[in-house]
């Protein structure tokens, strides 16, 4: 979906926007322009620790939160899967099925785990006064 479509579909003059799996901070940069004339909060989420450094690199406005971590389905811990570089936007906290995997994407490897912090979303708003999200 396009960003101004999503700006069509919300409908005030300060959204509260979601970015779960904000990657390298691309689209984000597309956001903050389609609603610069807004006072608008973005919320972005990104456990890629390759990806944290490139969003840090380009991303520098105040209306956006980067939260190192990953949204899921507990609080806590979690072992995150890594993809080689050639995919590197295929990362996961599920891990990967490689034999399925492979016969799709031959050149996919996982080959770094690391441990992250996971937050439901639930968890999040209540942690942070969050009534309302106008888009995730």
């Amino acid at each position: 979906m396009d960003k101004n479509q999503i700006r069509q579909l919300i409908n005030t003059q300060n959204p509260i926007i979601f970015e779960i799996g904000a990657a390298d901070g691309t689209d984000t940069l597309e956001f903050i322009s389609t609603f610069n004339d807004l006072d608008f909060k973005l919320y972005c989420f990104e456990p890629d620790l390759r990806n944290i450094q490139a969003f840090k690199s380009k991303v520098n406005d105040s209306r956006v939160l980067l939260h190192e971590m990953a949204i899921g389905d507990m609080v806590g811990k979690a072992n995150f899967h890594q993809s080689n570089d050639i995919y590197n936007l295929s990362s996961s906290l599920k891990k990967p099925n490689m034999e399925n995997m492979k016969a799709t994407w031959p050149l996919m490897d996982f080959d770094k785990t690391y441990e992250v912090n996971v937050n439901t979303l639930d968890n999040f708003l209540l942690e942070n006064n969050i009534e309302k999200i106008d888009f995730i």
